[in-house]
């Protein structure tokens, strides 16, 4: 396929606002494909990796367990699983567990100390993270 034909099968299947997106640009199928696919893909922000879109799905699920101990080994297994699939999905991996961690919290003071700690302490392991909830809740250990 030429990169003609490229860009005039991209511009036939787009629909909706991506197509009105690369129309409003004045793009047609003299543009050169690659282009045509960068504007979609920065307009309607579809850079994640695929490891990346994996994690926001499965966080989505860790979340529903509500015990800090079993929520944590659960962001750990997954995060293990993702970079299995893709490495470049958790680069800053001590970094995202803890930012995650935070966002599982329910008590909304705690969620603001771990978010505290989480910007003045870079270097806190994400266990040091944990262990500090779990001190913070006390007994209970429920998120």
């Amino acid at each position: 396929m030429t990169p003609r034909d490229q860009a005039a099968f991209i511009l036939e299947h787009l629909a909706g606002k991506a197509r009105q997106e690369v129309k409003g640009r004045g793009m047609t199928d003299k543009s050169p494909p690659d282009t045509i696919i960068a504007v979609r893909s920065n307009v309607f922000e579809e850079g994640d990796t695929p490891g990346q879109l994996l994690w926001a799905r499965f966080f989505q699920h860790i979340q529903k367990d509500k015990h800090v101990l079993s929520c944590s080994l659960n962001m750990l297994m997954v995060c293990d699983k993702i970079e299995e699939l893709d490495s470049s999905a958790t680069a800053n991996r001590n970094s995202m567990l803890k930012d995650q961690l935070a966002d599982a919290v329910s008590d909304e003071g705690l969620k603001r100390e771990l978010r505290r700690l989480n910007v003045e302490n870079l270097e806190l392991s994400f266990f040091d993270a944990r262990d500090r909830a779990l001190k913070w809740l006390g007994e209970s250990q429920h998120l």
